[in-house]
């Protein structure tokens, strides 16, 4: 990558802020493809998905039209919507899957019910607004043959801002793992009738965002700390896993690693030599992706995004980083999510959500 690429495409991106549009109505509405600059060399492919109008709080990768090969989009929105996002005949599709009471804050996808296609799991206000205060809710959205539905699995006395799968009893089967400002870990479990939720444990602080991680969860909290928390003679035991004085906002992990990405702008890559600074931002940092994101690259690379409106990639993390400026958006961002999206082509991909309302793509070169 050019150090010049990162202003091209941001031009590029602002140019294209009115070539996509959704309907919030029930039926898809087709948004513009985007017509930039062709790949080249190293350069990542940039596209402004949709521009949906409002803040967005969370972002995922998930099989949400089981007819259709691979991934789609899920995106939240600060007035409750919850939007699919779909390649199909060089355009995407934007579509109202729901709209809650709550704003949604945190979204994850996957195979929750054993029929074809994944679920959504969907963090955030009971009702209302994040900065209203007030009841959270833990939200399962599911597929049927008349659309989506809605069903609450928890309310919580506060705002849920972290969740995750993974399957926490070694049953074969995925948990819903979740925890925010009420300062507690649950776990929702389908049984053989229902869903049941129980409390793993108290927390000494609110927490931001939790991922899988050896056998167990990894949890970033307000206070400083990343906890790690696992099964324990039918309950959970928690560990320390780092400690800093400035709040933890998102995790990524990979294998035995660890991304943190924290409310002073540093990013922290954990690993068998202990915590390690790859990059410190001027602002909040509010997303963390850690992946092979280059393939034809060794080891691994991580992203961010901020409130700077950067998104930024990290290269050689095994020696000294190098950091990269993919796009600066109008505005501050505040999720981040890797993976594939077959419809769009082979390789992976970064989105990136936030105040501005924009979701945008970023694809790997060589994809």
């Amino acid at each position: 990558m050019t150090r010049s690429a990162p202003h091209l495409l941001t031009a590029l991106l602002l140019a294209l802020t009115t070539a996509a549009c959704t309907d919030h109505g029930a039926a898809p509405q087709r948004a513009a493809a985007d017509a930039g600059a062709p790949p080249a060399g190293g350069e990542w492919t940039l596209e402004l998905a949709a521009e949906l109008g409002e803040k967005l709080g969370g972002v995922t990768l998930a099989d949400l039209d089981p007819d259709v090969p691979g991934d789609e989009l899920a995106v939240l929105g600060s007035s409750g919507r919850v939007w699919s996002l779909a390649w199909s005949d060089d355009a995407w599709v934007v579509t109202e899957l729901a709209h809650l009471p709550g704003e949604g804050i945190v979204v994850v996808g996957g195979e929750l019910d054993g029929r074809p296609g994944d679920e959504l799991v969907v963090g955030g206000m009971a009702s209302g607004g994040e900065d209203d205060g007030g009841e959270g809710s833990l939200r399962l959205l599911s597929r049927g043959d008349d659309g989506w539905s809605v069903r609450e699995l928890q309310r919580s006395p506060a705002l849920v801002h972290g969740a995750c799968l993974l399957d926490w009893d070694a049953d074969g089967q995925l948990d819903v793992a979740a925890a925010g400002f009420a300062q507690q870990l649950v776990l929702a479990s389908r049984g053989a009738d229902d869903w049941s939720v129980r409390v793993l444990g108290e927390l000494p602080a609110a927490a931001k965002s939790l991922v899988p991680w050896q056998g167990g969860v990894a949890l970033a909290l307000t206070d400083g700390q990343v906890l790690g928390a696992a099964p324990a003679d039918g309950g959970c035991a928690f560990r320390s896993i780092d400690r800093a004085l400035a709040g933890r906002a998102r995790l990524a992990s990979a294998g035995e690693q660890l991304l943190i990405a924290s409310d002073d702008g540093s990013l922290i890559l954990t690993g068998d030599a202990g915590p390690r600074e790859l990059h410190h931002s001027s602002d909040k940092l509010r997303g963390a992706a850690l992946a092979d994101l280059l393939p034809g690259s060794s080891g691994l690379e991580a992203a961010t995004v901020g409130y700077d409106g950067r998104v930024l990639l990290l290269t050689d993390l095994e020696h000294e980083p190098l950091t990269s400026v993919l796009h600066t958006d109008g505005d501050r961002l505040h999720h981040l999510a890797s993976g594939s999206l077959r419809a769009k082509g082979d390789g992976m991909f970064l989105v990136a959500v936030g105040y501005s309302g924009r979701v945008i793509v970023l694809r790997a070169p060589g994809g």
